[in-house]
């Protein structure tokens, strides 16, 4: 190597000794792979992106790891030869005596052999020393400086070619440096916790505490944040005393205020380290730094701190983005919020309490403004399009929702930090608009909380107002956790208590819910009374939202009645009143409803289009969740008409929402519902997986009503694959909570499916008696069309079992329940049951003619499946009289149909029906033909064909 004297012009020549060797890297270096192929990417030979400086700045929270990452990254760099080697220094930036540039190039010259007598004495003269000496090397230099507070600290060390780099470590961005900028994260949990296995095994090889106790140790590195620095000071506990265990030194740790005192070893501790960072702040970003802790969630956007500072948005932000440069402060991806470590957190709580007379004032200015807030977004989201709220904060009932949806959690918190400072008022204000918007999302446990909260709160203030309004948010809470006796009893005192205060309109609104309680453990009589007390209310003063409302809730309850035209009625009715009143989110929720109702009573085509009607109205409002009920009828009407891959695709469709939004209910209904669809195509295995999945959120939710439901539909589905014990282990205890809860119409739809079991598993007397059972539970509520389908089942099984007089009595009771209900198509499947019947009891002429009634009734509808099952059954009997010119014509139309439907298994049996219809006419050829042309399209069409009864499906 050559040196410049600088005394006297002349080149001294120094030895090319090696240069010094970087320092050690911790023993539990860990969890930085990525990191550090992150920092060779940018130093690699080719990664320089064009300007005369290659360098790159590593920064992120003090304690955070830079340091290690800069010198692992820099011992593979040379392990690669880009560089001959490194030269480190630590520029102490957040010390007391940090290294000046000038004392950082006189220990560089030093370590690259230069004599200290031969060093300039100025600064910029060692930069041109330090470069010219990094010039004349062969090959590159890396100097990595470390701890760097100011970029006028190592603007001078930067090399004049891009053969070296200087790697930069600072907790702050220094944008005068001209580097590129790489911001270090947080370990990942696994990696913690091999961080402090590593430290404690460094230190006693043989103690596997950490390894014991793997959750133990994940708890530790939580309340640790990640942050390596304090995951070594957590395992320097564990090393000091060899006794401590994880659960013990994690329940310390849970003490937030002493967290930081735990977190030190002596020589150095988090709070040392961020006490080095809060010295370099001007008085007011200190001031805004400790306001920050008061947030009671854990982000805060910049209108909200510029209220907690007292300062204006433009100050604010700028402070802001100062205190996020240095690192102490966290800004998310999207922008405009700000978050702080944990850690960070507990030290900047600390200092907010050294100044409790502004921390108090700040913190009740911010928890206003968020009470307030929350008001403004209530009224955007329930304002009428024509009556917009006062307070314009909020364009559109969207960008409300979106906003609270954003800040839930400081909502929570600001609802939980006035209890805890004592402000009940606050509590009683927020706690309503809070707690609807709560239900609205499905966020079931953070309801409770607000509106538990909220009932204290208005027992303190003793106003019986208050409680009576937080009792009734107190029952919408424990209604959505499906706690419906418990909501029952909280709306009842609700009731009462507007009473005393003479609210009407209050009493109407608890009465109105206390009725969708009642309806939801089945008291139907007393909901419906309720709901007329509630109408009646809404019409006295007038209010016809309400009294839309109030309309759309009885039919709900009708609809569970099974009084489905009344309820279409009172829906129509409902539907108009909020037309009129431009209400489209409560019209969007009739149309839904209205979807259901007509399903039910067959008039599928309308249903359909009420239920994209609905959902149309539902995405313009920006509700996914409505969107979603309304996609949940319409593959209901997919599936009760046959188009079984349309409502396949719908109910997973519907599964992945309701998941998104939380609605853990909604998503095991989906479930169900496909579990349902995928069974009627034989899919059985799919559909036992699918209500399995429901099953485990119904229990999750504690949910006995729904999770016996689906015991049923699972019963079902076990039947298909032949699983005869595991269905009726299933079926019996959803047998046993329908009967316990006095429910005969879910009672009715387990005994169906029961029945339908015992009949495959060859128990044919006990099948009987279970579809009587069934028959005899849904007579007593009065469902016609469940009476129907027990008829249906009971007959199909009395059939099997030889007992055809009693099979055509029972299908001749359920034929006419179709005709009396106006059901054309059910009555379709009546009379090809009927068929069957009388086929098996030997009268073929009555079969043939119910067959063709059947086939007329399917003509007239549109069904095509329908009619080449009817014509198949007609050719049949037709045959069996020794009609077989007429059964060959029939067989002939039935096979046209199948062809055009593409279905193999039809095709093949009418072409062996019309082999054996040729055969009796003497056409012998055509009959050989036609039984050979069979065998080609597959297995032969089961007797029965697809008769469209089977299980039942047990409905909510």
């Amino acid at each position: 190597m050559t040196v410049h004297d600088h005394r006297s012009g002349g080149v001294l020549h120094t030895s090319a000794s090696p240069l010094p060797p970087l320092p050690p890297l911790p023993v539990a270096f860990t969890g930085r792979d990525r990191d550090v192929d992150d920092i060779l990417a940018s130093l690699a030979p080719d990664g320089v992106s064009g300007g005369d400086f290659a360098g790159l700045m590593l920064t992120g929270l003090g304690g955070i790891g830079k340091t290690t990452a800069a010198i692992a990254a820099g011992r593979a760099a040379v392990d690669r030869g880009w560089f001959r080697g490194v030269l480190f220094v630590d520029m102490r930036g957040y010390d007391d005596t940090r290294m000046e540039a000038g004392q950082a190039l006189d220990t560089l010259l030093r370590m690259l052999g230069v004599p200290a007598e031969n060093i300039p004495p100025d600064t910029e003269a060692r930069a041109a020393f330090l470069r010219a000496e990094l010039d004349r090397s062969e090959s590159g230099v890396l100097v990595i400086a470390d701890n760097v507070s100011s970029a006028r600290q190592v603007i001078p060390l930067r090399p004049a070619s891009a053969r070296h780099r200087l790697l930069v470590t600072s907790r702050e961005i220094l944008p005068g440096l001209g580097a590129r900028v790489l911001r270090l994260g947080l370990l990942d949990p696994e990696a913690a916790r091999d961080l402090m296995a590593s430290e404690v095994r460094a230190a006693w090889p043989h103690d596997d505490r950490v390894a014991a106790d793997p959750d133990g140790a994940l708890l530790v590195a939580e309340l640790c944040g990640y942050l390596p620095l304090a995951l070594r000071l957590a395992a320097a506990q564990l090393i000091v005393d060899q006794h401590l265990q994880l659960g013990l030194l994690a329940k310390d740790l849970t003490d937030s205020a002493g967290r930081l005192d735990l977190l030190q070893d002596g020589e150095t501790g988090i709070r040392l380290t961020l006490d080095s960072s809060h010295r370099r702040l001007s008085v007011s970003q200190a001031e805004l730094f400790r306001l920050l802790a008061l947030n009671p969630g854990p982000e805060i956007s910049t209108v909200a701190a510029a209220v907690l500072a007292g300062r204006t948005l433009r100050e604010t932000r700028i402070m802001l983005a100062q205190l996020a440069r240095t690192a102490l402060v966290s800004q998310t991806p999207e922008g405009g919020r700000w978050y702080l470590h944990d850690l960070v957190h507990v030290f900047a709580a600390e200092r907010a309490r050294m100044h409790p007379e502004p921390s108090r004032q700040a913190r009740r200015r911010l928890l206003e403004f968020y009470v307030a807030a929350a008001g403004a977004a209530n009224d955007s989201v329930t304002a009428l399009p024509d009556s917009p709220p006062e307070l314009g904060v909020f364009h559109d009932r969207s960008h409300a929702l979106t906003w609270m949806d954003r800040e839930r959690p400081n909502l929570v918190g600001t609802v939980q930090a006035a209890v805890a400072t004592n402000h009940p008022e606050l509590v009683t204000e927020l706690a309503p608009a809070l707690g609807s918007y709560l239900i609205r999302r499905f966020r079931t446990d953070d309801g409770l909380t607000v509106t538990r909260a909220a009932l204290d709160a208005a027992r303190a203030l003793d106003s019986t107002s208050d409680e009576a309004a937080a009792w009734n948010n107190f029952g919408l809470a424990l209604h959505e956790a499906r706690r419906f006796d418990e909501a029952a009893e909280a709306f009842g005192r609700s009731g009462e208590l507007f009473r005393q205060c003479g609210n009407r309109r209050g009493e109407s609104s608890a009465q109105g819910n206390l009725a969708n309680s009642l309806r939801k453990v089945r008291r139907f009589d007393e909901a419906l009374a309720a709901h007329q007390h509630a109408l009646a209310i809404d019409r006295e003063l007038g209010h016809r939202r309400r009294e839309g409302g109030t309309l759309n809730n009885i039919a709900a309850t009708l609809q569970d009645m099974r009084r489905f035209d009344e309820a279409i009625e009172i829906l129509e009715c409902a539907r108009d009143i909020h037309r009129e009143l431009g209400d489209v989110d409560g019209e969007a929720t009739v149309w839904s409803n209205l979807a259901m109702a007509m399903r039910e009573t067959r008039r599928f085509d309308e249903a359909v289009e009420a239920g994209r009607h609905s959902a149309r109205l539902a995405r313009g409002l920006g509700d996914p969740h409505l969107a979603a009920t309304a996609l949940e009828e319409i593959g209901a009407v997919f599936q009760m008409t046959g188009r079984f891959e349309e409502a396949i695709a719908t109910h997973q469709k519907t599964c992945i929402g309701f998941r998104e939004l939380g609605d853990r209910h909604g998503e095991a209904l989906s479930w169900g519902n496909l579990g349902l669809a995928l069974g009627a195509v034989r899919r059985f295995e799919e559909a036992v997986d699918a209500h399995e999945n429901a099953l485990a959120i119904h229990l999750e939710l504690g949910d006995r009503h729904d999770w016996a439901r689906t015991c049923g539909n699972l019963g079902a589905a076990l039947n298909g694959l032949g699983r005869f014990e595991e269905a009726e282990d299933v079926l019996r205890p959803a047998l046993a909570v329908f009967q316990e809860r006095g429910d005969r119409h879910g009672e009715s739809a387990v005994w169906n499916n029961l029945g339908a079991v015992l009949e495959e598993a060859g128990r044919r007397g006990e099948a009987i008696q279970a579809h009587q059972e069934a028959l005899r539970a849904v007579q007593e509520v009065g469902d016609r069309l469940a009476e129907s389908r027990s008829l249906t089942n009971l007959g199909d099984v009395l059939r099997e079992a030889g007992h055809v007089g009693a099979a055509i009595a029972a299908h001749e009771q359920a034929l006419e329940i179709h005709r009396a209900l106006g059901d054309r198509h059910g009555e379709a499947k009546l009379q090809d049951k009927l068929g069957l019947d009388f086929g098996e009891g030997g009268d073929h002429q009555a079969a043939a003619d119910a067959f063709q009634r059947a086939r007329r009734l399917y003509l007239d509808l549109g069904d095509e499946d329908g009619e080449a099952v009817a014509l198949l059954g007609q050719a049949d009997a037709l045959c069996s009289r020794s009609g077989f010119q007429e059964a060959a014509d029939a067989a002939r139309e039935a096979l046209v149909l199948f062809r055009r439907l593409g279905s193999a298994d039809g095709e093949a049996a009418a072409w062996y029906c019309l082999g054996d219809a040729l055969h009796g006419v003497g056409e012998t050829a055509e009959a050989e033909t036609a039984l050979r042309r069979a065998e080609t399209c597959g297995q032969v069409l089961d007797a029965d064909g697809d008769d469209g009864s089977g299980p039942d499906a047990v409905a909510d």
